[in-house]
């Protein structure tokens, strides 16, 4: 048995905490809901330049992923609909790993 909705969790939490950690270490807020984490990171991170687009894009989409996978019971979750995420998660944790090594803040 499979369990890519388990694997979504995962992968979703990975990148959020990843997000949560840079917060702490650029002196940013803390938010207290996971859209707002996704809101402060585009507005922090991608809207000024310093992450690609395709980075913000990516948490949003996989904070839906994750919701459906964990609230949504009548959503199966597939192999192919968590590919993408798994190598983007990857590289968006690369990303912000880079970012933590920086030592200024915002």
């Amino acid at each position: 048995m499979q369990h890519w909705d388990l694997a979504a969790n995962r992968y979703y939490y990975a990148c959020y905490h990843a997000v949560q950690g840079l917060f702490i270490a650029k002196g940013l807020p803390a938010t207290r809901k996971h859209s707002g984490t996704v809101t402060q990171f585009s507005l922090h991170f991608v809207k000024t330049g310093i992450v690609e687009p395709i980075y913000g894009s990516f948490l949003a989409r996989m904070m839906q992923l994750r919701q459906k996978a964990d609230y949504n019971c009548a959503f199966d979750i597939t192999e192919k609909d968590l590919g993408e995420f798994v190598t983007l998660s990857k590289a968006f944790i690369d990303v912000v790993e880079n970012l933590l090594n920086q030592k200024e803040e915002l």
